[in-house]
């Protein structure tokens, strides 16, 4: 699969152009927030941060929705 590329000018130099995908900084910072919350994660690769983050909203919500039907009882 091929990545969506945007030229970029530099200021200094009008001529040279260089690519770089977009958005790329912010993903990667968003991964390395959601590395923190998650716990076991800090030093997990891609797929496994992915995996581990599914199971954790799970159990999270799992949590959630106990407690609630431990109070409406």
């Amino acid at each position: 699969m091929r990545r969506a590329l945007a030229p970029v000018t530099r200021r200094g130099n009008r001529g040279a152009m260089r690519e770089r995908r977009p958005l790329h900084h912010l993903v990667v910072r968003k991964l390395t927030k959601l590395k923190m919350v998650v716990p076991g994660c800090r030093t997990a690769e891609l797929r496994v941060l992915l995996r581990k983050t599914t199971e954790y909203v799970s159990y999270l919500e799992l949590k959630c929705c106990t407690g609630c039907f431990s109070v409406a009882l």
